[in-house]
């Protein structure tokens, strides 16, 4: 974490009431994209959602600062769902396998990778996904 202080690329944002720390959102920028590290918040005010509040300061803060992209980096929690447009992985990565079984595996796992990756590609997906995305958010889908 140093190291990402060093070259410039970490933030902290934090919340504080009457000169309290009640909450906190530690963020990466770089090329443009914020990536999600670490958040807390003081679980005695949860029920003002500090760590929204901090999270949702964290990306004005991030775009005033020219941010395109915002990365969860993983997760399902329910903000994270909510906040987001799309739930595609950064990088997928398949090691070296030594044994036969491993490499057979790796083999399986690479073909299903680029057989989600060209389904995600498709128009059909795009249609599914906008869809979810509008019927998790409450609202009415428009035939297409």
């Amino acid at each position: 974490m140093t190291r990402f202080a060093r070259a410039g690329i970490a933030r902290v944002l934090m919340m504080k009431l009457d000169g309290r720390a009640i909450a906190f959102q530690y963020y990466l920028v770089f090329e443009r994209r914020m990536f999600f590290s670490r958040l807390a918040f003081d679980p005695d005010f949860a029920r003002w959602s500090p760590g929204l509040l901090t999270t949702l300061a964290a990306i004005e803060a991030a775009a005033a600062e020219g941010v395109e992209r915002v990365e969860f980096l993983g997760g399902g929690e329910r903000y994270k769902q909510d906040l987001a447009d799309s739930n595609e992985p950064l990088y997928e990565c398949i090691g070296f396998a030594s044994s036969w079984r491993g490499r057979a595996e790796a083999m399986v796992a690479a073909r299903m990778l680029d057989a989600r990756l060209r389904f995600k590609r498709s128009d059909l997906a795009r249609r599914i996904d906008n869809r979810t995305i509008a019927l998790r958010r409450g609202r009415r889908t428009t035939p297409d």
